[in-house]
């Protein structure tokens, strides 16, 4: 979440936030958390607090939860490893996620789990995409699902168990930085005196950018000041923006002022020190979907799957759903629709 936007210091993102400030609407586990069944989260996203989850091992972890101390009890991992989680690297936490999952499934059997491992995205972030470096996280990342999936068989569970093996994004290869704050520093449009000061807050494939105060007129200029520039491939107003689904200021004070793409090959950061530079080769990610390399993966096996081989492509709004007509719970008023072509008919 960007907190202290608009604002005359820089905003910035905040890790540990609510989930009822991130998410504005019901989600597929609150249908069956509400309809009974048991849910389960290891290291989702936008999920802290979340009312709906029954048992959770967090990315953060709790040194007072119920399954951190099942790993303690069982000697997966120390107390001290538990309080200084964060220092391994991540496919040691990746490890931890799926030892977390496997207790969950086997001693609480979910009806819902999801569960987040995060090693290829750390390692094509730091290396790029398509290296051998990402071919060898996802054969290690291969393992930790057949991990799950004899959890799943152990707990006698694998004959009514669905897989879905899905992304949130995909990655790019970046080779240059852009430093939006340094445009607009040296625009005048930063510093003690200004009265409307302007921030970015650089997320790889796009930049947010805050103003406070700003106007019509001034959302205009900061357009045009990007507009152009090497590396940029659009610079969107709120009502620009909001055609690919983005939410405007009025809508949510996360919306941004104006919102930056990135060409392919370049990302936005906070490190450079000219506005466009050279950098060795790092991954990122956030670019328009209209991009290939942002395609997400899907893989569905199991239980109320028909085996269609590929099917067509399709928007990752339809997962949710998917899910509901799996676990036959109710989930309305929402853009996605079922992936009725992979379901087994209802006998």
């Amino acid at each position: 979440m960007v907190t202290n936007q608009r604002m005359d210091t820089p905003p910035k993102i905040e890790p540990h936030t609510p989930r009822a400030q991130l998410v504005a609407v019901p989600t597929v586990y609150d249908a069956a958390h509400k309809a009974g069944l048991v849910t389960a989260e290891v290291d989702w996203v936008a999920i802290e607090k979340a009312e709906g989850i029954t048992w959770r091992f967090t990315e953060y972890t709790d040194p007072h939860g119920a399954i951190e101390h099942d790993l303690v009890e069982q000697g997966a991992m120390s107390e001290d490893e538990l309080a200084h989680f964060n220092k391994p690297s991540q496919a040691w936490r990746d490890r931890m996620y799926t030892l977390a999952a496997v207790d969950i499934i086997k001693k609480h059997h979910p009806d819902l789990m999801l569960l987040h491992l995060l090693a290829l995205d750390g390692i094509e972030h730091q290396t790029g995409y398509g290296n051998d470096s990402g071919r060898n996280t996802i054969a290690f990342l291969d393992d930790r699902v057949k991990e799950v999936i004899d959890a799943v068989r152990e707990a006698g569970d694998l004959d009514r168990t669905t897989f879905l093996v899905v992304s949130d994004h995909g990655q790019m290869s970046v080779h240059k930085h852009l430093n939006a704050n340094l445009l607009l520093r040296q625009e005048g449009l930063q510093g003690a005196s200004v009265s409307n000061p302007t921030f970015a807050i650089p997320e790889g494939g796009f930049a947010l950018v805050y103003q406070k105060h700003t106007t019509a007129e001034s959302t205009s200029t900061l357009k045009a000041l990007f507009t152009g520039k090497p590396g940029v491939r659009a610079a969107l107003t709120p009502a620009e923006a909001a055609k690919d689904g983005w939410p405007t200021p009025a809508e949510t004070d996360q919306g941004p002022d104006l919102l930056l793409y990135a060409d392919n090959s370049y990302a936005f950061s906070g490190n450079a020190d000219q506005f466009a530079t050279d950098a060795k080769e790092t991954g990122a990610h956030g670019y328009p979907n209209t991009e290939p390399l942002m395609k997400e993966i899907f893989i569905a096996a199991g239980a109320g799957i028909e085996n269609k081989g590929e099917i067509h492509e399709f928007n990752n709004v339809d997962i949710a759903p998917t899910i509901a007509r799996l676990l036959n719970v109710s989930l309305t008023n929402i853009d996605g629709k079922a992936l009725t072509e992979i379901l087994s008919p209802v006998k």
